[in-house]
């Protein structure tokens, strides 16, 4: 007769899979609060955040806030503006409407600020020191201007950019503040050159999809997104974009976008956090960002992801039984589903400890176990199987030694002390049949 090889059980781990509700972290690292920043930048005033529409002074200083600038440089570009503003104003000619006076200050603009276009540079300080601009920065730059010269202005948001309508002679005249003759695209102007010839010149008009007319705190919270936008493209950085979230939102009232922007730095940061194995960090986190902020879907994943991975972890460093009451207790906390599948994992694992030392008879002991209370579960289903087989093996093969050596007696003995222990083994009936 012939000896049989033994079969090997791998089991599928899984892990960041979901629950129900929220576990309370209990072994995070406060440390991770000293790098996140919930409280909101104070020189963001409630006045602020309550004005839809704010003055010339107050919008260019919340855009220099937004910018990153520190309080020196806020008041020294505060300063240059104000005078480029009377500047401007002082030598415009009188009676032109809305539209000449856009037309004169954003050419102005780019005369005395404005000189390079760069797709993501957003701030208006290094605008202003620099004349390196993007669509955020010049727009609102232009519309300081705009509000200095009492021209009714509203900023216009599409998905990918941002620019501005004035209003003149009643009529609304978009301004494409990325171009000097960006005011009224698709009209054509006439430029004297220095020989006596003319020159046209014209912006292509665009029908922008999507666009919506934003008020002053969204123009200017585009600024903080912009550099949060910046920052979660630099390794390492996640933890930072949270603080400018947080002014953000503020300075939006707390608006649905301002708070789902939180909600995306917070759980972006939790989602680094879990990469590095820290669970409970990243639960931590974002417990306390729901505690400030309130119920989010995104905090609901990753406490669900969190909680589940805690426990995970949990199941695959303590011994059977301390795991056993460690889901126990949190129970509650899980899905059924879940609860399940961590239960059929624990007994998994444990039985294949077994198993990898050939202890096959506590293996199925184990299996059976965690059978009878997850009676579903594919792991453990297949887990047995292949311990009643390798079981069975066992008794196949030293019972081939006996019958190969001329002890069928002996060998037959062995064969039904299997059979006592695993009757529905095929090869053992089949063994019994052969040595009669």
């Amino acid at each position: 007769m012939k000896f049989f090889r033994k079969l090997n059980f791998i089991f599928s781990v899984f892990a960041a899979a979901f629950c129900a509700e929220n576990l309370f972290a209990q072994n995070f690292d406060s440390s991770i609060f000293s790098s996140v920043r919930f409280e909101a930048d104070s020189r963001i005033s409630p006045q602020i955040s309550s004005s839809p529409e704010m003055d010339a002074r107050n919008f260019a200083y919340i855009a220099l806030l937004a910018s990153g600038a520190d309080d020196e440089k806020i008041r020294a570009h505060l300063e240059t503006l104000e005078n480029l503003a009377q500047e401007f104003s002082k030598n415009l000619p009188l009676g032109l409407s809305n539209e000449e006076k856009a037309d004169a200050a954003l050419a102005f603009i780019y005369e005395k600020i404005l000189s390079r276009y760069q797709l993501v540079q957003t701030r208006v300080d290094v605008a202003m020191e620099s004349g390196v601009y993007n669509c955020v920065s010049s727009d609102v730059i232009f519309i300081y201007f705009a509000k200095t010269l009492g021209i009714p202005v509203v900023a216009v948001e599409t998905p990918n950019h941002a620019f501005c309508t004035i209003e003149s002679e009643g009529k609304n005249v978009d301004v494409e503040t990325t171009n000097p003759f960006g005011v009224n695209p698709g009209r054509k102007r006439v430029s004297e050159l220095p020989n006596g010839g003319k020159q046209y010149l014209s912006v292509p008009a665009k029908n922008y999809q999507n666009r919506r007319d934003i008020d002053d705190r969204r123009m200017l919270a585009l600024i903080y997104n912009n550099r949060i936008a910046s920052l979660q493209k630099q390794r390492g950085s996640s933890a930072a974009t949270i603080g400018l979230a947080v002014d953000a939102c503020a300075l939006q009232a707390n608006s649905a976008s301002g708070v789902q922007t939180v909600a995306e730095c917070v759980c972006n940061y939790a989602a680094d956090l879990s990469a590095a194995g820290k669970y409970d960090d990243a639960l931590a986190l974002v417990l306390r960002a729901q505690e400030i902020f309130g119920a989010n879907k995104n905090y609901s994943a990753v406490i669900e992801s969190a909680n589940y991975n805690i426990l995970v972890d949990k199941v695959e460093t303590l011994p059977l039984e301390v795991a056993l009451n460690e889901l126990q207790a949190k129970r509650e906390n899980l899905s059924a589903q879940n609860y399940s599948k961590l239960l059929g994992y624990a007994y998994a694992r444990a039985a294949k400890d077994f198993g990898d030392r050939h202890e096959w008879k506590s293996a199925i002991q184990l299996a059976e176990r965690g059978l009878s209370q997850v009676p579903n579960d594919s792991n453990l289903k297949r887990a047995l199987d292949i311990y009643k087989q390798n079981y069975a093996i066992d008794f196949h093969n030293r019972a081939v030694t006996l019958f190969n050596a001329g002890d069928i007696e002996g060998a037959q003995q062995v064969i039904r002390e299997g059979l006592s222990e695993i009757p529905e083994s095929k090869v053992l009936k089949n063994d019994l049949i052969k040595m009669k």
